[in-house]
């Protein structure tokens, strides 16, 4: 997916000289249609039975890994198993739908992308906490750095302001960092 994404919008630069609106169309639509297919095709008996399904070793790996002592339990534990590939197959779907909706009809349903985006960003936030021996955030990685093409003109006009004024700008990129560490 992130090799085909790279080389459409190699070739919108290339060929059409196309402009930046074009390319976050075009990323959005196969984003979206990732997203959306990557949960359709996951509703299936192997996938959603929590016996089978990789959402669920994941979703026990990170309970093991990061939940505190004071709050796990078996029950948390086997919920979270239970619950993992629902979650995951409705999660992929709900991001994609929201994507295409931006990317179709994105100058009469705005938000939508950006509701995309941030229930994007939890899920590739949970596959980069997978612990070893799963981890997935190679994956994860590429596709979360296809979201810059989606980030509207106004949004990296900021950036650059605040680029511009290397005191502020360090001062934004700390309060990001923290937060993303957070």
């Amino acid at each position: 997916v992130q090799a085909l994404t790279d080389l459409a919008v190699c070739l919108h630069l290339i060929v059409e000289r196309c402009s930046e609106d074009g390319i976050r169309k075009s990323v959005g639509r196969q984003l979206g249609w990732f997203y959306f297919f990557a949960g359709f095709w996951k509703w299936n008996s192997s996938f959603m039975d929590h016996r089978y399904s990789c959402a669920s070793i994941y979703a026990a790996q990170m309970v093991d890994m990061y939940c505190p002592t004071a709050i796990a339990s078996p029950e948390l534990a086997s919920a979270a198993i239970t619950l993992a590939p629902a979650v995951t197959v409705s999660a992929e779907v709900l991001i994609g739908g929201l994507m295409l909706i931006s990317a179709y009809y994105g100058s009469s349903m705005p938000r939508c992308g950006a509701a995309g985006i941030l229930l994007a960003l939890p899920l590739h936030i949970g596959i980069d906490l997978t612990p070893n021996p799963n981890n997935i955030g190679a994956f994860s990685h590429k596709a979360g750095l296809r979201y810059f093409w989606l980030i509207p003109t106004g949004a990296t006009a900021a950036v650059g302001e605040a680029l511009a004024h290397p005191i502020i700008g360090a001062l934004y990129a700390a309060v990001g960092a923290s937060g993303l560490a957070a």
